[in-house]
């Protein structure tokens, strides 16, 4: 046998021997319980007192114990965290499903067309929205069945049709502009269902 391999065969033992002394603390470490294993725990640790080799034990089983309740409480968290991810998604897709849904059963809404009265092409009223004075003369804002919000202003005349209306907005907004100076005949034309005629005082407000 040669040097080198007489070292390498001694560096094997030393090494077979480190592996068998770990194997045995740490068997002993599991048995702490018995006063047998803490005297051949301290022969191999060597320079510390019973005592101190049992608070140091102690010490490591607190920081394992420590990190074990850190593992579970992460894990319950995961849990909890992925449980809340889940019911998220559920309810987004519900959303989405929902609205879908509305999309496929909603009905495109068409604008309708005019009617014709007197030879002129009029539109459903829904309500008058403004009045103001322009001019001296009285001019509306009006909402449409079925239209979007126009921002137009209207002479009054254009209104004479729908006589309840005027009479409703003025009668709701008293401290705007008086109403038409002929509206009364537009409620009595309106009620026989007749066209009152034109006339040049029917943008005038009734007199105070």
């Amino acid at each position: 046998m040669t040097h080198n391999e007489s070292s390498a065969n001694c560096e094997g033992l030393e090494q077979t021997h480190d592996q068998n002394q770990g194997q045995q603390t740490l068997n002993l470490l599991g048995n702490l319980q018995n006063p047998e294993s803490l005297k051949q725990l301290k022969n191999l640790i060597g320079g510390f007192s019973t005592d101190d080799i049992v608070n140091l034990l102690k010490g490591v089983q607190e920081v394992y114990q420590d990190l074990a309740n850190n593992n579970a409480f992460l894990r319950d968290e995961n849990q909890r965290l992925q449980s809340e991810n889940d019911t998220l998604k559920a309810k987004i897709l519900n959303i989405n499903e929902g609205r879908e849904s509305s999309m496929r059963n909603t009905t495109p809404q068409v604008a309708p067309g005019p009617i014709t009265v007197d030879g002129q092409d009029e539109y459903e009223l829904n309500n008058i929205t403004a009045c103001r004075l322009f001019q001296g003369k009285l001019q509306y804002k009006a909402g449409w069945v079925g239209y979007p919000p126009d921002d137009t202003w209207y002479p009054a005349r254009d209104f004479k049709n729908s006589p309840y209306a005027i009479q409703t907005y003025h009668e709701n907004n008293p401290d705007g502009p008086r109403p038409p100076k002929r509206l009364g005949e537009w409620r009595r034309c309106f009620e026989k269902e007749e066209t009152d005629q034109e006339h040049s005082d029917d943008d005038d407000p009734a007199e105070a």
